[in-house]
């Protein structure tokens, strides 16, 4: 999913920066029981992203697929507060073994296990993997 620059808002262009910022706007107007219900649907919403979206995409990675990556990802952010966007462009993979380690490996890893390690994994791969507009 593409997110539209913002000159006003905080860089997003790292994996961990872009987990922070959904959760600092996903919980930061919450208190107490309701703070931990939308902390809640957000891991919901990441998980099912990273665990499902981005392996799908692994192995076929067709314009349903890309455009129910994109609804998880929408998902990521509050509903009165997400980012104008636009649709993924079906991605040109020039190397399978890297988009496939990209979208099945470290989108599991930082699925299962949100770090500064998975995240780095993240950001490496995806520059690897050389796929325009896809990270």
């Amino acid at each position: 999913m593409h997110f539209d620059d913002d000159d006003d808002g905080p860089r997003v262009d790292t994996a961990a920066a872009r987990y922070a910022l959904r959760i600092e706007r996903w919980c930061s107007r919450s208190r107490g029981p309701t703070r931990l219900v939308r902390r809640l649907r957000f891991h919901f919403w990441w998980l099912l992203h990273n665990l499902v979206a981005h392996p799908l995409l692994a192995v076929a990675p067709t314009r349903r697929l890309v455009d129910f990556h994109d609804w998880t990802s929408r998902k990521l952010w509050p509903a009165d507060d997400a980012p104008s966007s636009t649709a993924s462009p079906v991605p040109r993979i020039h190397h399978r073994l890297r988009w496939v380690l990209h979208n099945l490996g470290a989108h599991v890893a930082i699925g299962l296990l949100p770090c500064a390690l998975t995240f780095r994994w993240h950001d490496d791969t995806a520059g690897r993997m050389d796929v325009p507009d896809w990270v």
